[in-house]
């Protein structure tokens, strides 16, 4: 996050999923942010993961003890959610932040959706 403590770009939070609202049937799961919030009204775009991918598109990332992520999973690129940045900070945990090597091919994928 930045200084402002905004979401920036690659920040992973653990959240529960009643926020977005889309009968997720995880109680919490994590996100990583591909659009961030000009300020705290403003709405950030997150991409879900998931330890049980199918064959959905996405980017596959192993287990992480950096992030607290202790299955390997997949950023799936179908499970996009948007919600105002001060709604997720109330009810989101920073992680921390995605390596590069996970997060540059999914933003990629994104901006091509």
């Amino acid at each position: 996050m930045d200084e402002t403590g905004l979401p920036e770009v690659g920040d992973v939070f653990m959240t529960g999923t009643l926020i977005f609202n889309n009968g997720d049937h995880a109680i919490e799961r994590p996100v990583v942010v591909v659009r961030a919030p000009r300020h705290k009204h403003d709405y950030v775009t997150v991409i879900q993961r998931s330890s049980t991918p199918k064959d959905q598109k996405g980017v596959d990332h192993p287990r992480d003890d950096t992030l607290a992520l202790n299955k390997d999973g997949r950023w799936i690129l179908d499970y996009q959610r948007s919600v105002r940045c001060d709604e997720l900070l109330i009810v989101a945990d920073h992680r921390g932040h995605l390596p590069d090597a996970y997060l540059h091919p999914l933003v990629d994928m994104w901006e091509q959706a």
